[in-house]
């Protein structure tokens, strides 16, 4: 979508905003842009701020004299933040390669020239990862998806049914691994924070020193191979993504109706029968005896709300999306939508926001912070990267790092270059000037 001009905005109905001929699927943008407000909320209380050892630190709080609003926001979070936002915006990822290739073969691309494409897609989303995550925050996730970009180009001429059973297969397998190891993890974990404080002095991983900055890109470097796991336990949500995104699921959501509202109602029932009782069994409510058995299940059966959460959203927008092209987008609208657009900039760019709030306030503060003063921190983090889209999408610029991405990863490779040219060279047709006739 072109962005409008500061004339045209003037000109246009208050309610919307204008857009070009040439519209974009508001869905997955808006998805996105939701799915950030997720992954502050989860961030800030599991990864930036999380709480001390002798805390249930993955709420981000002191919950040894809770007030009632701590009580509810830590139901919220096990009802509607941890394992949310990432398993969305993996379902995302999937949407992206699908929606790729399906663009570059409509083309007349071929199959290895797509495939070639998605690998430099993926392996530059992947140097982004390793070096957001020794420069800034090691909790990054880019690291992650370029792996499973990578493995994803070997699998985009496979069948729906063969993407299926896959994503079947390998869930079930990831899912007895993580419940095997929970089990015999819970009890050395839980022996080990009681006696240690798991907050160190800053959770950002932002370097101090080179010695620090080497540590760090080794991490990184090394955290590659993490990715692999979590390519096991989201690759399945990330071939409902790619189905979804190559077979034009968000060109027509009246015909796929069905098929989402089911994804919507497995959400539901993930939310009510393990995030509500994780939430009750934490602030006392059920039996803390419950406590481990349903956290152990929060990753294995909340990966599942990913495509539901992007369903409900499909849903939700389709009244707009039938009317965006002759009216615009809603201007409620129109900041998710542009953050979405620039969801690359907007991850990294709250890690920078927060890297800068630690440097200004004082950590000992920072550290002891309530869990609704994290969570709104979180909120206000996310509210800055959504002004920062809007104000880009109205000057009509791209995300930095999108733009970045973009042309690393569709620059042509010199050596290619040079042989197009060649070959358009040889195929242009000859032009001769004329023969005198000869005389007769």
């Amino acid at each position: 979508m072109t962005a409008p001009h500061a004339d045209t905005l003037a000109r246009a109905p208050k309610r919307t905003l204008p857009t070009s001929a040439k519209v974009r699927y508001l869905a997955p943008d808006v998805a996105r842009g939701v799915a950030l407000l997720g992954i502050a909320l989860a961030n800030v209380v599991t990864a930036w701020l999380p709480g001390h050892a002798h805390f249930p630190f993955y709420y981000g709080g002191d919950l040894s004299d809770p007030s009632v609003l701590d009580k509810v926001l830590v139901v919220f979070q096990t009802m509607f933040v941890h394992v949310r936002g990432l398993p969305m915006f993996s379902t995302l990822l999937g949407v992206g390669i699908g929606m790729i290739t399906a663009s570059q073969l409509s083309k007349g691309r071929s199959v290895k020239s797509t495939r070639r494409l998605l690998w430099r897609r993926y392996a530059w989303l992947m140097v982004f990862g390793v070096l957001h995550a020794a420069l800034l925050f090691w909790g990054d996730i880019m690291t992650s998806y370029g792996v499973i970009g990578l493995l994803m180009g070997f699998l985009i001429t496979r069948s729906n049914r063969f993407l299926k059973v896959t994503a079947v297969v390998v869930y079930i397998v990831a899912s007895i691994v993580m419940l095997v190891a929970g089990y015999f993890l819970t009890g050395q974990f839980k022996a080990a924070v009681s006696e240690v404080d798991l907050m160190p002095p800053v959770e950002t991983g932002v370097p101090q020193s080179w010695d620090e900055l080497g540590e760090n890109l080794v991490g990184a470097v090394i955290g590659i191979a993490g990715g692999l796991f979590a390519a096991l336990w989201l690759l399945p949500i990330v071939l409902v993504g790619f189905m979804w995104g190559r077979s034009g699921v968000f060109a027509d959501i009246d015909a796929h109706r069905r098929m989402l509202m089911r994804w919507v109602w497995v959400t539901v029932a993930v939310i009510l029968l393990n995030g509500l009782p994780v939430g009750l069994a934490a602030i006392g409510v059920l039996p803390e005896a419950w406590s481990d058995p349903l956290f152990m299940m929060v990753e294995v059966v909340g990966v599942l709300t990913g495509p539901g959460i992007l369903a409900a959203i499909a849903l939700l927008v389709q009244p707009v999306q039938r009317r965006v092209a002759e009216t615009g987008i809603p201007r409620w609208l129109y900041p998710f939508n542009a953050l979405g657009k620039r969801s690359m900039s907007g991850y990294i760019m709250q890690s920078v926001i927060f890297v800068l709030v630690v440097q200004f306030v004082s950590y000992s503060y920072l550290e002891w912070m309530t869990i609704a003063e994290k969570m709104l921190l979180g909120v206000g983090v996310w509210l800055v990267t959504l002004v920062l889209a809007t104000l880009l999408e109205l000057a009509g610029q791209p995300g930095p790092f999108e733009w970045a991405h973009r042309r690393l990863s569709y620059r042509e490779p010199r050596r290619k270059r040079k042989q197009r040219r060649d070959l358009e060279a040889a195929q242009a047709p000859v032009l001769t000037a004329p023969q005198p006739a000869r005389p007769q």
